[in-house]
């Protein structure tokens, strides 16, 4: 099965702010049964720059950070995955 998201987050200020470094947590956790097909993350006001991390816990997640001021932030996103058939009760249970 594909799946096919789009999400988008929008935010407008009243005066132009300085934004912070912000860390994008929009790629799905790396499964077995789960293959990104594609992976389409823009942002606007265009960063002065980005970079996918990793965090502590193995989690992909985008970092982006700014150098001027703007009235708006707006986050799009377009991913396309292809899940394939599990069991989410494949696990053994252990009495310890």
């Amino acid at each position: 099965m594909h799946l096919n998201i789009k999400h988008r987050t929008s935010y407008n200020y009243g005066a132009k702010v300085f934004l912070e470094p912000h860390h994008l947590y929009f790629h799905p956790l790396q499964r077995e049964y789960l293959t990104v097909k594609s992976f389409d993350l823009i942002v606007s006001p265009t960063p002065s720059g980005s970079a996918a991390r990793l965090d502590i816990e193995n989690n992909t997640y985008h970092q982006c950070w700014f150098n001027d001021k703007t009235d708006h932030l707006e986050i799009q996103l377009n991913l396309t995955v292809e899940v394939k058939e599990f069991s989410p009760f494949d696990y053994f249970m252990e009495d310890k």
